[in-house]
């Protein structure tokens, strides 16, 4: 959501008029109804993030152990459902990590 949130953002900063073409294009109800999915895409991952679920680690210690596996569970699967889960796969180097390094080095020192 954050990518489509700077979009869209931009463009509305950059060209108001489009902004108001597209309101007028679309009408009000189907702009209503994206907004309305747009904004559950944008709870689902603030509630899945990493400060949310630290926050609510900190908090469940004060809750009953059912309450708090409950409640973790739920976040859990905020975090799935907004795709805040994934980790991309670490890219292969055709170097050995001591030949990377000193390229690295080389690199930062030209």
């Amino acid at each position: 959501a954050d990518g489509l949130m700077a979009t869209i953002g931009g463009l509305m900063l950059a060209k108001p008029f489009v902004a108001a073409e597209i309101l007028v294009r679309l009408g009000p109800v189907p702009l209503a109804d994206w907004f309305f999915h747009f904004a559950g895409m944008l709870v689902g991952s603030v509630l899945g993030s990493g400060p949310a679920r630290a926050l609510t680690k900190a908090a469940g210690l004060a809750l009953p152990a059912g309450t708090r596996f409950a409640v973790n569970r739920i976040v859990e699967g905020w975090q799935y459902g907004s795709g805040l889960d994934y980790l991309p796969p670490a890219a292969p180097s055709p170097l050995d990590p001591e030949a990377l390094k000193r390229a690295r080095v080389a690199a930062s020192a030209a």
